[in-house]
């Protein structure tokens, strides 16, 4: 299950599942398969349209569209002991080849700063950590509870400017992607959980926890030009039919390239 709070104009995302990955366990990814119009229009509703929500975003504005409206600075800031830089780096690189009109870059030096802070943390420090870079108690108490966090929003309506995500690194190479692979890609835009995805990485109940095909296809509605900021269901659904023919279009080639391979993200030692 994954909790959403909306508090001082931030949306917190929060992954509880505590439980569910182990550090010993393999990579679960599902075997791509097709998957119809419905069952991927279904997934972008469940997993965009914040109906698990609470709080000020519960009502109409958590039912419409948010997703950053250009390219995303992101900065990673390492205080893990174990180093997972690279691993980061090259899901984000995956992120960008496979993810139309999505664009992470590194933020400049000297620049006026990151829209979007990845931060690996010990298990240990994960709390204070959160204490310290989130001002808002109520925030805060929030997201300390969860097994790892992000936290998303800025100052337009429907445009994300400004995102914290929170990833532990020292608890074994599967919590790490897991965590990352929800928290990253979730900050993004598509920060619900639902039960009944059974393919998808933004569901807590089942063994998924990687990257998945039908999270692909998530992503890339979302990110498509014809899927707008503030969009509601309603104005989505008339143009989803004819993204999701077009990312058809644009997977087959990826498939025939071995993606995805194990998950994007290479192996770590502990």
């Amino acid at each position: 299950m994954l909790l959403c709070l909306r508090l001082a104009g931030l949306l917190l995302v929060g992954s509880i599942a505590a439980g569910a990955v182990t550090a010993s366990a393999a990579v679960h990814q599902p075997k791509p398969r097709s998957y119809s119009d419905a069952e991927l229009i279904d997934g972008f509703d469940k997993t965009v349209f914040g109906v698990e929500s609470a709080g000020r975003g519960s009502g109409d504005e958590a039912r419409q569209v948010k997703k950053w409206a250009g390219p995303v600075a992101y900065r990673i800031v390492n205080l893990s002991r174990t180093d997972r830089v690279v691993a980061a780096e090259t899901f984000i690189a995956g992120l960008n080849r496979t993810v139309r009109n999505l664009r992470l870059e590194p933020a400049p030096s000297g620049s006026r700063g990151p829209g979007l802070l990845l931060f690996l943390v010990d298990r240990a420090d994960y709390q204070a950590l959160i204490r310290r870079t989130v001002t808002d108690r109520r925030e805060a108490a929030f997201l300390v509870r969860q097994d790892c966090s992000a936290v998303t929003g800025g100052p337009k309506p429907h445009v994300l400017s400004q995102a914290l995500v929170f990833v532990i690194a020292d608890e074994g190479d599967d919590k790490f992607r897991h965590c990352l692979v929800e928290e990253l890609t979730q900050s993004l835009g598509p920060v619900n959980d639902h039960a009944s995805l059974a393919d998808s990485i933004y569901n807590d109940d089942n063994a998924v926890d990687t990257f998945t095909v039908f999270d692909w296809f998530i992503l890339n509605m979302l990110y498509d030009e014809r899927v707008r900021p503030g969009m509601t269901r309603r104005e989505a659904r008339r143009v989803l039919g004819a993204v999701i023919q077009d990312g058809r279009a644009r997977l087959a080639p990826l498939i025939s390239e071995g993606w995805p391979d194990d998950p994007t993200l290479p192996r770590t030692a502990r």
